[in-house]
């Protein structure tokens, strides 16, 4: 590891409610027209970038703020009640709070944490990846006017991909929906469901094969059930070669293996109700590394360039694409409402 990754490794681990309290209490009384932003983690390029938009847009004018980073929806949660219960002074319109929806019901957690903002759908990524983004992308980044035979294939082009992608990860997002459920540890980075994926003649590909080297053809409840089993499996082996202790991950294979029929059947059920929505439960990292492919494929597809830096890191993208991104009506009322209060 080298001494930046060390460096930033350790900044990332000193995120949390306790810090960020610190920094907000020797703050606070500095200025008193000064607002607090209260942000999971990298979330604040979006936020900090669309209420700066809208404060001007109402009050031609950009507001002073302060920002903390408290490295989690539970730690942005633990700050919201330490400061309801011993900040009086501070008026409520200054103060604001911002969560991912995740995997919880919408307006679940705002009953219990008032002036609490929760995204409307999995979480931020979500608002960079529809048509109305790629649409200001196309015509800022690549330059395309409008109306033009280029904009509209490619938005056109987009559209159909864009939907495709999410049909062909439903059934993933709802199983990583039901292991949360069913406190299943599922290791998103190490599943790793998007290494299985590619654009190719703008269609929805597979890249690897799957199970014992059969054709990976679909990511269905079936494969990924599989995969799941397998990957603990190998775990279980791998640390029993190493002479470790084993016991945890043979009970949650023994459990996940009981509940595999329900779950199985519970994915069958979701996807046959018609008001259920997967967009509003569809993983955002997933969501947004895909709006990345689809740049990366129309600049070698096309040859146009984005004049983007498609190469950089996530937290780097969304810093960049955030005035693409969309602001929802509820965080415009959100916003609307601490301004003018």
């Amino acid at each position: 590891m080298t001494k930046n990754s060390r460096a930033e490794e350790m900044r990332e681990k000193s995120k949390n409610a306790a810090s960020a309290w610190l920094d907000f209490s020797q703050r606070k009384n500095k200025n008193m027209d000064t607002y607090h932003f209260f942000f999971e983690g990298y979330d604040r390029f979006y936020y900090f970038n669309k209420f700066k938009e809208v404060h001007y847009s109402l009050l031609k004018s950009y507001p002073l703020c302060n920002q903390y980073e408290c490295g989690g929806k539970s730690e942005v949660l633990k700050i919201h009640q330490k400061i309801c219960r011993e900040e009086s002074l501070l008026p409520k319109n200054q103060l604001l709070f911002f969560i991912d929806k995740d995997y919880d019901n919408v307006g679940s957690l705002q009953s219990c944490y008032e002036g609490v903002y929760q995204t409307d759908f999995y979480s931020i990524e979500n608002y960079y990846t529809s048509s109305e983004v790629i649409e200001r992308i196309i015509e800022e980044e690549i330059g395309y006017n409008r109306g033009s035979t280029e904009f509209d294939e490619l938005v056109s082009k987009y559209e159909k991909l864009h939907q495709s992608f999410i049909d062909k990860l439903t059934d993933y997002n709802l199983f990583c929906m039901l292991c949360l459920k069913y406190r299943f540890v599922l290791d998103l980075q190490e599943f790793n469901i998007f290494s299985c994926i590619d654009i190719e003649d703008f269609s929805i590909v597979f890249l690897n094969a799957g199970i014992d080297g059969e054709q990976l053809d679909d990511i269905d409840i079936k494969y990924l059930v599989s995969r799941y089993e397998i990957q603990l499996a190998r775990k279980i082996a791998k640390l029993k070669g190493k002479g470790e202790d084993t016991s945890s991950f043979i009970d949650l294979l023994s459990r996940f293996k009981s509940k595999r029929k329900g779950i199985i059947r519970l994915i069958q059920y979701y996807k046959k109700v018609k008001p259920f929505d997967i967009s509003y439960f569809f993983r955002g990292k997933e969501d947004f590394k895909f709006l990345i492919r689809f740049l990366k494929y129309i600049e070698y597809f096309y040859g146009c360039k984005t004049h983007l830096p498609l190469k950089s890191t996530e937290k780097t993208l969304l810093s960049h694409l955030a005035k693409h991104a969309i602001v929802s009506p509820s965080l415009l009322s959100y916003f609307e409402e601490k301004i003018s209060n």
